[in-house]
């Protein structure tokens, strides 16, 4: 409907809207209000975990922004966070699903860490099998592991865009 909000825009917006605020000391932000605009280009699969990356690159750089022009005095920022997609399909555990392997997985799971290595959230659902705590363990494990990476892009894109300016 015209003016209305999706249910799976309206789901991803409150997990991106956690997710940043899981990190951000609002105490060192008062009467400030931080608009993130996520839109997903192109993705095959993972467009949760793809916002949520790209979202706190765009609120880092509006804090830097926002502390350059003395609008705060504070970083209220604690850590980085990113977001992973993992599932589990035929007991194999997948990292980075793409769309074949998201539709076809049969545990589905949204992973979202700080830098730190602290959960933000899981969203995990059974979709066709259930799965044991020793799966939900390893697929946090992993996780962690392939979140190092995506840390590492996000803090290359920083250092990038502040040789660029």
């Amino acid at each position: 409907e015209r003016g209305h909000t999706a249910g799976r825009s309206q789901e991803i917006q409150r997990l991106i809207g956690r997710s940043l605020r899981g990190i951000v000391d609002l105490t060192k932000c008062p009467d400030t209000t931080f608009v993130v605009d996520c839109e997903v280009l192109q993705a095959d699969g993972g467009t949760r975990v793809a916002s949520i990356n790209g979202s706190w690159l765009a609120l880092k750089l509006a804090v830097d922004k926002a502390m350059a022009a003395g609008r705060l005095k504070q970083n209220p920022i604690l850590d980085n966070i990113a977001a992973v997609s993992v599932g589990i399909k035929n007991d194999e555990l997948l990292i980075d699903l793409d769309y074949s392997e998201d539709v076809n997985a049969d545990v589905d799971m949204s992973i979202i860490m700080t830098q730190n290595g602290k959960i933000q959230e899981i969203q995990c659902t059974s979709e066709r099998a259930t799965f044991t705590q020793n799966q939900l363990n390893e697929a946090i494990s992993t996780a962690e592991s392939s979140l190092q990476e995506i840390f590492e892009a996000q803090n290359q894109a920083l250092e990038e865009l502040e040789l660029a300016n």
